[in-house]
């Protein structure tokens, strides 16, 4: 499989590649990244946990117009965040979703799209 990650706030195609398909009980885990930087989605019916990994881990739960959870971790200890998912939309080949990161009162919107597509195989 080949997916895209694109970030919509800053214009910014984070990931081109590779990905690999995790089947789970209720959903499934696309894995993709490279030498600097992994992520794992899992997918469900009504909701997405993004975990992001590079110098710092990010894990965040995103549910639909719900408030949720989240943490960032570094080798400086764990921030909690809050989180209020505000637009989530998933169809067999794409993801996209917007969230605010909100801390003190302070919030930060996110826009992200994640691009799915199945590799095909030409027999000659």
């Amino acid at each position: 499989m080949k997916v895209q990650l694109v970030e919509h706030s800053e214009g910014i195609v984070h990931y081109e590649g590779a990905a690999w398909v995790v089947p789970m009980k209720n959903g499934k885990e696309i894995r993709f990244g490279n030498d600097d930087h992994t992520y794992s989605w899992k997918i469900y019916e009504k909701g997405l946990i993004i975990r992001s990994t590079s110098e710092i881990e990010v894990v965040l739960t995103c549910r639909p117009n719900r408030k949720t959870k989240g943490h960032i971790s570094s080798e400086y200890g764990t921030m909690d965040l809050d989180l209020e998912t505000v637009f989530y939309k998933k169809t067999e080949d794409y993801i996209e979703v917007k969230y605010d990161l909100i801390q003190n009162e302070q919030r930060q919107t996110f826009h992200f799209t994640l691009t799915m597509k199945e590799e095909t195989t030409d027999v000659h």
